[in-house]
């Protein structure tokens, strides 16, 4: 009997016809809702249960295949919600310490395993696009942040910031055309506890994953327009132990929800797959009101231009 996770590899993506052979995308028609239960089993939405609580030692990033999230996003720009298509990428890397770019070579023995995450966003708003790429890489060992980079694209200008860890110190530069702005380094202390915002997508699934509390030193969110000094604050990233039925357009799935808080409020939360590979499938910043619901997911080489979307027709990703 084929079980229901190698089916969804299998399936046809509905909307844009067959799909390449590795893909792994669901789509299921229903109302986005969740359900407590106090199961933690696996649901026919969920991949087998994984045999670590350590999220870089999954057995799912060996392939070297790259994990493809598109969710349906809103965020707010000029003071309206606007609705658009995020999507998030992650695949393992390594990179080269002396230089903290990507390492190429056979002999990995002196580079730095990592993943890389790039999260790419095109904002409609009246009369032109808001346009965001982020890429980071975290220590896989331990999802300790390395570095960051992200640019802003719209009419009026770019922006551009890259954060990256030191021996000594977290350096910050930044790049931007607005005036009282324009071009600043900043930087912090080399404390391993430090992490941008944007970093806490990755370590949300872990958190999940591990069923324990992870305090953090996090930045303000360099995901922006604007440059401005970065500070840090303590939040703390729990999981809650009962689990959730959750359906999204991806499928219907065994959930927990992952709450950042400080110490008065609930910042933001996620709602993770309780399974591996542990997709973030729901996801509320109640600060920003930026929200993210799982659409689609597919596996595949991105960079080969041979491996075909699931998700996108050809040459009509943005």
């Amino acid at each position: 009997m084929i079980s229901d996770w190698k089916l969804r590899q299998m399936s046809p993506f509905p909307r844009f016809g067959r799909t390449a052979s590795i893909a792994l995308v669901a789509l299921a028609i229903g109302a986005t809702g969740c359900v407590e239960t106090e199961s933690n089993a696996a649901g026919p939405g969920s991949p087998p249960v994984a045999a670590t609580t350590d999220f870089g030692e999954l057995d799912y990033w060996n392939d070297g295949l790259a994990e493809m999230c598109y969710y349906d996003a809103t965020d707010r720009i000029y003071g309206k919600p606007r609705e658009y298509t995020r999507a998030m990428l992650m695949n393992r890397e390594w990179i080269d310490p002396a230089t903290m770019v990507k390492f190429v070579g056979a002999d990995t023995s002196r580079a730095v395993p990592v993943f890389k995450i790039t999260i790419a966003e095109e904002i409609p708003t009246e009369n032109y696009n808001y346009r965001y790429l982020v890429s980071q890489y975290l220590r896989r060992s331990d999802l300790r942040f390395e570095k960051l980079a992200v640019s802003s694209q719209e009419w009026c200008g770019t922006t551009f910031k890259q954060l990256k860890r030191g021996a000594d110190a977290i350096t910050l530069k930044g790049f931007s055309y607005f005036e009282g702005e324009g071009d600043q380094t900043f930087t912090l202390p080399a404390d391993g506890n430090i992490y941008p915002r944007e970093a806490l997508f990755a370590l949300a699934r872990q958190t999940a994953l591990a069923g324990e509390s992870r305090e953090l030193q996090v930045l303000n969110p360099l995901r922006s327009t604007h440059l401005q000094e970065p500070t840090t604050r303590r939040l703390t990233l729990v999981p809650k132990a009962k689990t959730q039925r959750v359906t999204v357009p991806a499928g219907t799935y065994t959930a927990r929800l992952v709450q950042l808080k400080d110490d008065e409020a609930i910042v933001a939360e996620y709602v993770v797959d309780a399974s591996a590979p542990h997709l973030l499938l729901r996801f509320e910043d109640r600060e920003t009101n930026q929200t993210l619901v799982l659409r689609a997911f597919e596996k595949r080489a991105y960079w080969d231009r041979s491996s075909k979307s699931s998700f996108y027709r050809p040459n009509q990703a943005p």
